[in-house]
């Protein structure tokens, strides 16, 4: 009798604890990628010429005809391509690549750079072959130029005086002729080059509405062609416009600061930030912007 109760209580616990652990797992799950309606993957470019602690590969940038082109377009720096090259690997680790089939890249050459590492890093470890697709929307479009406003045609740069404006920080597009959609698929195979980017690649903005519009347009546009998104693009504003038109929390100037402090300048170039999207609660940051190693 006794060894009867025993096997009674015994299967009880027994059945309890899987209901527990079905209920954990269940739990578990609803933010889990099997859940996500959508993923975005969204990396920032490597380390560039600006955050180089080294005198001679900034000064061979400073003396090249690209530097006098356009001096905006900073390349890799020699410790940008070793760390793009890690983070690629330590992503494929992360997630899975077989849902993908583009890169969507930001034209300015530090993006371009990036991807086509991520590109080559992603078929070396698994032979999936990706596209890279030229977004002028993921531009970075804010120059801190003091009083002179910028100005790119489509063959030069000028520097014209206009007097302040938004405490002397000014909005324009830093794509010259070198970055024109025709010039680059002659530069990069990788690239798609049946595709068009939704924003022009000669349009100039003239304030921060533009360039948060421009970059909103831009993310719309991607999350409804495609179930699963690869971005390469820039730190700072643009993931910001990016973060909060997808999650849609309400703005709040502390925590935005506290993204801008942690995704732009020479320390969070290569970070990842990974959004899902759920039928239950649309798109949720579920890891936050850091580098992977």
């Amino acid at each position: 009798m006794l060894q009867k109760n025993y096997f009674k209580q015994s299967n009880l616990i027994f059945i309890l604890l899987c209901f527990t652990l079905m209920s954990f797992v269940t739990f578990s799950c609803v933010a889990s990628p099997q859940h996500a309606t959508q993923e975005l993957v969204y990396i920032r470019h490597g380390h560039r010429i600006k955050y180089s602690s080294d005198k001679k590969e900034k000064e061979a940038f400073r003396k090249s005809s690209r530097f006098k082109q356009n001096p905006f377009d900073e390349p890799l720096t020699i410790k940008g391509i070793k760390e793009t090259k890690q983070t690629a690997k330590e992503l494929i680790k992360k997630i899975d690549v077989s849902k993908y089939n583009y890169i969507y890249s930001s034209p300015m050459s530090r993006c371009v750079h990036t991807a086509k590492i991520f590109l080559n890093e992603i078929f070396k470890m698994t032979g999936k072959k990706l596209q890279i697709r030229i977004e002028y929307g993921l531009t970075e479009r804010l120059l801190m130029y003091g009083q002179f406003l910028p100005t790119f045609t489509k063959d030069k740069l000028t520097i014209n005086y206009i007097g302040p404006f938004e405490n002397g920080v000014f909005y324009d597009s830093p794509i010259d002729s070198v970055l024109y959609f025709d010039s680059l698929i002659k530069l990069y195979p990788e690239i798609d080059s049946a595709y068009r980017s939704i924003i022009s690649e000669d349009i100039i903005l003239k304030t921060p509405y533009d360039a948060a519009n421009m970059l909103t347009s831009t993310v719309k546009r991607l999350i409804n062609e495609n179930k699963n998104i690869l971005i390469v693009g820039h730190g700072g504003g643009p993931y910001i416009y990016m973060h909060y038109y997808l999650t849609q929390e309400k703005d709040d100037l502390q925590k935005e600061m506290k993204i801008f402090m942690g995704t732009g300048g020479g320390d969070s170039t290569n970070f990842v930030s990974i959004f899902h999207k759920s039928k239950e609660n649309g798109w949720v940051n579920v890891f936050n912007p850091k580098k992977l190693f």
